[in-house]
């Protein structure tokens, strides 16, 4: 969407750095250099920037080459990225309305002596089936949002982002581009910028805080020779829509998330140096991260009881692809065993429910169809999967990560096992939250 940039917003509550980073100069926000100097190794703080003096003023896009005014806007996290934002808001609902809220603010644009604010117009970038030049104002209009506060604003960016990274094209006006795929076209302007030394990679959490069980609040480091699940692998990728187009997906709506993760996803980090976990095979210091080894568990329940008796050293390759992929392997039990544990497995699978949180969609159940269809013949992929909403609290999603979450084992003390019971029975609508 850089084509379409109008602005650019920062934060003028909160603090800016100059830093340097392999020989250039970067302006940032003062909590964003945390995150980024542990994935920059060589960054030097270099001095404070005051914000109010860089608001008004201009800068360069990259891309297009033209100059576009920096506008205050305080709904811009300075712990995401740079603390520093592209507005976009032709496809950005975050940005459109809040660069209406600035017209209409008179005592802001005179603080900043900002001018022409009203000639800043929304710029078409993407074309997508069901919207026109401004697929933003459409979602405002569609979530009925009033102003930048608006706790609907999430679900609207979120909704328009998917549709248009899954079914967008650039518009025929975007030089070297028009026709492509969203999805296509950003990785080839990304490579194309960085190839020019015009843009750098930095990584961060979609969501923010990220708090640590350990209570403190967590970072993105770069690891070296960090170990990664080629999701990348576009065979895999149509392998996995087949999957996905083969089941029944509760609600039907949620179909398009699954869609868009599975284009999104690239090589996936699966593998940490600290934590509960397997060790990988070919490289025990390294342990596979949770999300990455429970993704087929359900096979796994379907013999657990066989296992337990089982000595540790018969659970071998050989062992467990004749159980799930039915080889004629020989194996180190009776095979009159084997067959009454195979047999366990193929009464249970394929599995005809997967119930999950929406949360999960862009992981874990992700994850679940990729290595389904890379493991399993289609006769033993899922043939369904169910979308749950989130537990709130206050209005604020529960999360382990969040450090909000009430324990089943207090509401139960607090308000008895049947109570709790009938609460979760009459909330788990599909969904909704």
């Amino acid at each position: 969407t850089i084509f379409g940039v109008t602005n650019l917003w920062l934060n003028p509550k909160e603090k800016y750095i100059k830093v340097k980073v392999d020989g250039e100069k970067w302006i940032i926000s003062e909590k964003s250099y945390e995150n980024l100097s542990h994935q920059k190794k060589d960054m030097k703080l270099v001095e404070e920037v005051k914000p109010e003096e860089l608001v008004g003023s201009n800068v360069k896009n990259p891309m297009t080459g033209e100059e576009h005014p920096i506008l205050p806007a305080y709904f811009v996290d300075p712990e995401y990225g740079t603390g520093i934002v592209f507005s976009v808001p032709a496809h950005a609902p975050a940005d459109y309305i809040a660069l209406q809220d600035l017209k209409k603010d008179r005592k802001l644009q005179k603080k900043y002596k900002l001018e022409n604010i009203e000639r800043i117009k929304p710029v078409n970038v993407i074309t997508t089936e069901g919207y026109g030049e401004c697929p933003a104002c459409e979602t405002i209009e569609k979530f009925k949002i009033k102003n930048q506060k608006d706790p609907r604003l999430d679900d609207a960016t979120n909704e328009l982002y998917k549709i248009e990274h899954a079914k967008g094209k650039m518009s025929q006006h975007i030089p070297g581009y028009s026709g492509k795929p969203v999805a296509e076209a950003r990785e080839e302007i990304a490579e194309h910028l960085k190839s020019e030394g015009k843009a750098d990679e930095i990584f961060d959490f979609a969501e923010h805080p990220v708090i640590c069980r350990c209570g403190s609040r967590c970072i993105v480091k770069i690891m070296e020779n960090q170990w990664f699940i080629k999701y990348s692998d576009k065979e895999w990728k149509n392998l996995t829509l087949k999957c996905l187009n083969s089941l029944r997906i509760i609600p039907e709506e949620v179909k398009a998330n699954f869609e868009y993760y599975i284009g999104w996803l690239d090589d996936w980090a699966c593998a940490r140096r600290i934590g509960l976990g397997t060790p990988l095979p070919w490289d025990p210091e390294w342990i596979i991260e949770p999300l990455s080894d429970s993704t087929i568990y359900m096979s796994y329940y379907t013999i657990a009881p066989h296992l337990k008796r089982l000595p540790a050293n018969a659970l071998n390759d050989e062992f467990f692809d004749k159980i799930f992929l039915g080889q004629d392997n020989k194996l180190k039990i009776d095979e009159k065993l084997a067959n009454k544990i195979s047999n366990e497995f193929n009464y249970w699978y394929p599995l005809d429910w997967r119930l999950s949180a929406k949360d999960l969609i862009g992981n874990h159940l992700t994850f679940h169809l990729f290595h389904h269809s890379a493991i399993f013949p289609p006769s033993k992929w899922p043939k369904g999967i169910v979308v749950f909403g989130m537990g709130l609290l206050e209005g604020k999603k529960m999360s382990s990560s969040k450090g909000n979450v009430v324990l089943l084992s207090d509401a139960i003390e607090a308000h008895g096992a049947d109570v709790v019971r009938l609460f979760l029975m009459s909330s788990a609508e599909p969904w909704q939250d």
